[in-house]
Parts: C-alpha cells; structure tokens; sequence
C-alpha cells in the first residue's frame, strides 16, 4: 500500500499571537490619527492665516495710498502753507486711514510709516528727511511706505490657530508691508492732454521750479505782449499775490518771441487741421505721449479753435478750464514736430478769437487735485500728478 504523506500548512504568525496584532493596529491608528490631526490644522489654521493676511495687506495699501494723496497739496490735507513734498501731512493721513482697517476683526492701531522716495529703476527706498544728504534723481518719486505687524503685543497678536494649539502653536505672526507712490507724469494716457503746447521758456517766466509754486503777480502789475511788426499787443492787468495772467499766444499769427507764445498741437498726427484741434479739445490726445516723444506743432490761424477754447473755458462750461498741456523747448518751430520736455496744469480763463490778437488767457496751476491724469510717473513738477499708485 502506498503511503499517504499529508503535509499541513503553516499557522500564520496572527493566528499565533493574535494580542500582539491588535496592539499594533492600535498604534499605527493613533499614529495615523496625529499625522490626520497635524495636516487638517495645517490646512484649517493656514487658510484662516491666509484670509487675514489678506485683510492686514488691504490694510497696508489703503493707508500707503492715502497717505500718498496728501505728498502734494491738496485741500483736504491741511497742507497749503507746505512745500511739495509734504512728508509729515502724508505720514498723518496714512496713520489717520489705519483705523479704518480691521484684520480678523480687529481696528489695526499700530504701524510704522514712513514718508520719503521711492527709485522706480532700483526698487529702493530712502526715508525724508534723509539722515545724510540726499538728492532725488529723475527716477526717484515721492512715496508712502506702511508697515504692519500682527504678533506678541502688536495690535493684538498674531493670527488665532484653531487645531494647532494641540501641538502648542498659540498664534501665527504676520506683517505686511505697502509702498504707494505718487509723481508728476513722465508719460500721459491717450485722452489727458488739451492740444495746446507752451514753450519752455514761457513756462519759466511764471513758474518757480524751486518751490514747485506760480509766480505771484504784485498789485499794478500788467502783462503786455507786443508782436515783433509792433502794431499789435495784447495787455492783461494783473490780480495782486495771485498767479500771473498771461496771454498764450499764438506766434504763427502773432509774430511774436516764441519766448511769449503756445501754439496749437495735433500731437502725432501731423495735421494742421482746424477742424482736428477742436476735436482734440474734446477728445484729447488719441495716443499715449511721453517726455521726449515727438509732438506735431501745428500751423494757421485757427480761429475756431480759440473759440472752442473760450466755451469750455472758466467763462464757459467750465470743462476744460483745468487742462494738463506739453511744453517743448520751442513752440515757434511751427509745422514740424518738437520734443516734449514736461507736462503742465494751466487754469484756462477765456480765450479771444475775434480780435487782432488772438490768444488764451491762462494761469499756471499747482493745485494737484485739479490735473490728475493716467500715465507713468517720473516727470518733473509742473502741476501735473499721475494719481497715487502702489509700487510694491
């Protein structure tokens, strides 16, 4: 008889100690369970952070812009009696602004501020008044820098955590920091710019580059402007401690000194067209322009357009009346284009396009509030300002 050989099968090494396998299915869950723990207050507890980082960042911005308005003069900055830029009324308004900032419920009462320039080619800030001796380039804008600071005592604390405090986290520190700039434009957007330009030259004669300020006319003071035939002037008396009035003349009509005249401009287009200056008046520059860009100096008598000038001017509708301009070195190169050298704010009176003489009456504005255009700032002050921007 053949013998029958059973083999009998191995007992698993579970069934042999069942205690030790649920003692260790015991740990992995409760060590499972802790990473589970960790990551969801991760998440939780980093989303939340998130949110109220966030908030102190809007925060951040909203002060740094509102400081930045009131660099330059402005009405509601009780800053008439300063010189531009006006550090100390710029650091209050951004203060003043912070109390209108919440951050995970909480009024932001804490910052540190600071007012001074902001060099747009190096990303680089320099606090005003400087300790040492500081000279702004042509790169170097106004700005207002706000930093705040959530953690320990300040403003109280740092961010709440929810799960975390499981592993002994009791808040998340968090800061935020917000640069806003503000500066004469070195680059305009299409539909800024009334078409008329002035010469440098004139410019200098009513405008103080020290104080960033109009000249002020004295009592009896009269402007008269004379054309180079001598059979032809224009004289505008004068309002005591008040911006000169002067008249914008044209020189192609006037033959004057292109050191006493404006002249019309169709900017890129290089039209002498009437009928395109009067829509310019209404629509502005079709195309962006820039310091250092061409700008076509147009020729003719251009009567209408002294009149289209005069009814949108202060004796008119009043649209016009503040108007941001070119000035290029020379506005008697008529039929050509000139480089622009600056934008400029004017306040526009009245405009004659009926008599011999035909011109605008206008005065030189440094009320910021009056010119503000869309565009790149970096230009040198002439009244106009690009509003206030955030540059970091």
């Amino acid at each position: 008889m053949r013998s029958l050989i059973h083999f009998s099968k191995p007992i698993p090494h579970s069934a042999r100690f069942p205690g030790k396998q649920k003692g260790a299915i015991a740990l992995i869950t409760g060590f499972v369970l802790v990473i589970l723990l960790g990551v969801g207050a991760f998440a939780i507890d980093l989303a939340h952070a998130y949110v109220v980082r966030n908030e102190l960042q809007n925060g951040a911005d909203a002060s740094a812009i509102a400081g930045a308005t009131c660099l330059f003069k402005r009405p509601d900055c009780g800053n008439a009696s300063l010189s531009a830029p006006t550090w100390d009324s710029a650091k209050t308004k951004a203060n003043t602004y912070l109390q209108f900032n919440k951050a995970e419920g909480r009024t932001v009462s804490t910052a540190t501020i600071d007012a001074g320039y902001w060099n747009l080619t190096l990303s680089q800030f320099t606090v005003m008044p400087s300790a040492g001796s500081f000279t702004p380039t042509a790169t170097d804008v106004p700005a207002v820098r706000v930093n705040i600071d959530m953690s320990g005592n300040t403003n109280g604390g740092g961010v709440s955590v929810f799960l975390s405090r499981v592993f002994g986290n009791t808040e998340i520190p968090m800061s935020a920091q917000a640069i806003a700039v503000v500066a004469p434009p070195s680059g305009v957007t299409p539909g800024a710019l009334t078409p008329f330009v002035l010469s440098k030259c004139l410019y200098d004669k009513y405008w103080n580059s020290q104080t960033n300020e109009p000249f002020l006319a004295k009592a009896g003071e009269v402007i008269t402007v004379g054309s180079s035939k001598g059979n032809q002037s224009v004289s505008i008396n004068q309002v005591s401690n008040a911006p000169y009035i002067f008249p914008a003349v044209s020189e192609y009509a006037f033959q004057g000194t292109s050191c006493d005249s404006g002249q019309w401009t169709t900017f890129s287009t290089g039209s002498n067209s009437a009928n395109d200056v009067r829509d310019f008046v209404t629509i502005g520059n079709p195309t962006p322009l820039a310091i250092g860009g061409d700008t076509f100096i147009a020729t003719g008598n251009m009567a209408s357009a002294y009149q289209e000038i005069h009814n949108c001017s202060k004796a008119g509708t009043k649209t016009c009346e503040y108007s941001t301009v070119p000035v290029v070195n020379d506005s008697g190169l008529v039929n050509t284009n000139q480089k622009v050298v600056a934008f400029a704010c004017v306040q526009i009176l009245s405009a004659d396009w009926s008599g011999k003489v035909k011109h605008i009456q206008m005065q030189m504005s440094s009320d910021p509030s009056k010119c503000n255009v869309s565009g790149t700032p970096g230009g040198p002050n002439y009244g106009v300002i690009v509003p206030p921007r955030l540059a970091l």
